[in-house]
């Protein structure tokens, strides 16, 4: 029996965005084995028929003594359980598990990429140092002979060929996680309530949540009958994070509502009208648009790698240009008054997700990926 070992910052992470592909893996007939840091997710990950295995790391920030602690955990869990091939997910899961794959010369290593992050998102100018660094840690860490690197959009795919990280014979583009088209089944628009624009999202000012309330403050004034909600939590272990401070306002003001982090994303998203994410972050393909597509909710998203992967202009959604207030109030104004056009949209993009970005679509490729590298070795 094969083995893998998934390498992963959190089990909620896990659960939400991986683990689909362990139980097809499992069901495939190899022995699953997943590293990451435990917590009220675990059990589901165990329940699922994986040998879970406690790794602590910092998801973020670099601490020396903690980080070589991580590695040198992670290389005897390597040691121990002699994978044949490792399924690397998350950045520091990436470099981390990329280095000692060589070093302890395990068979096959898939690199899953889930976008680039804040670093690259844009190529800012301040980030030109941590850039380069990050290059040259990528191109150590994934010198595998027997790799194939998982990316989730094409800009994502051409800057690994062009930083020289992979050929284009060693990567796979990926529609995302996918979603569970059974549990994501699609729901018609309440006809019960306000016309709602909802984002869903972690918190942060790069997925967009500022322009978001901005544009809702602009509509308002037009459409004072509409209601805009916020879902999601506040991560202040990252430093783009929106403050509790800046929700209450916000709140206060009557300009959008806050329903906090929701695990019941179905019912949740059930009860807008319009999904919206005018994000500027390092995206890979954000799974919450394909959640929204298997709901039935057309969206209005930024042009923007990841997004436009799934989103087409005209099609299951709306594209505006990154960080343009009135291009995006245009675009959801559109939207709100016109119920057929959300419909036809909300419809197409149903259909879209149930043509290639279901888990079942999304395993069975991953599957694909792992018998050509262990058939390679």
């Amino acid at each position: 029996m094969k083995r893998i070992l998934f390498v992963v910052n959190d089990s909620w992470f896990f659960v939400s965005h991986r683990l689909p592909l362990a139980e097809a893996a499992i069901k495939a007939g190899y022995e699953v084995h997943v590293a990451a840091i435990p917590d009220h997710r675990t059990q589901n990950i165990i329940d699922a028929g994986a040998i879970f295995h406690p790794w602590q790391l910092s998801a973020r920030g670099l601490n020396v003594f903690g980080e070589l602690k991580s590695i040198f955990a992670l290389m005897h869990l390597i040691r121990t359980i002699k994978p044949d091939l490792l399924h690397l997910v998350t950045i520091k899961s990436v470099l981390f598990g990329g280095i000692l794959s060589r070093l302890l010369r395990v068979p096959a290593v898939v690199f899953a990429i889930s976008g680039m992050g804040f670093i690259f998102a844009g190529e800012r100018r301040s980030h030109a140092p941590l850039r380069r660094l990050a290059r040259v840690l990528y191109r150590v860490a994934m010198g595998h002979p027997n790799k194939c690197v998982i990316v989730q959009n094409s800009s994502d795919r051409d800057h690994f060929i062009r930083s020289k990280l992979a050929s284009a014979d060693q990567l796979v583009m990926m529609p995302g996680s996918g979603v569970d088209l059974t549990h994501f089944s699609y729901v018609p628009p309440p006809t019960d309530k306000p016309i709602t624009v909802m984002l869903a999202s972690r918190l942060l000012r790069d997925k967009g949540v500022e322009l978001f309330v901005q544009a809702s403050e602009a509509l308002q004034q037009k459409h004072n009958h509409c209601r805009f909600v916020l879902v999601g939590s506040i991560d202040e272990k990252d430093q783009r994070y929106v403050t509790k401070a800046e929700l209450d306002q916000w709140q206060s003001m009557q300009i959008v509502e806050w329903w906090g982090q929701r695990d019941d994303m179905v019912d949740c998203i059930a009860q807008c009208h319009i999904f919206c994410l005018p994000t500027t972050y390092g995206e890979g393909l954000p799974k919450v648009l394909i959640e929204a597509g298997a709901v039935g909710r057309p969206s209005v998203v930024s042009q923007w790698p990841g997004c436009a992967e799934i989103i087409k202009q005209d099609v299951n959604g709306l594209l505006v240009k990154p960080q343009e207030l009135n291009a995006l109030v245009s675009a959801l104004n559109r939207l709100i008054e016109d119920e057929s056009l959300r419909q036809k949209l909300g419809q197409r993009a149903r259909a879209i997700v149930e043509d290639g970005f279901s888990v079942t679509f999304v395993a069975k490729k991953t599957l694909t990926v792992y018998d050509t590298l262990l058939d390679n070795h």
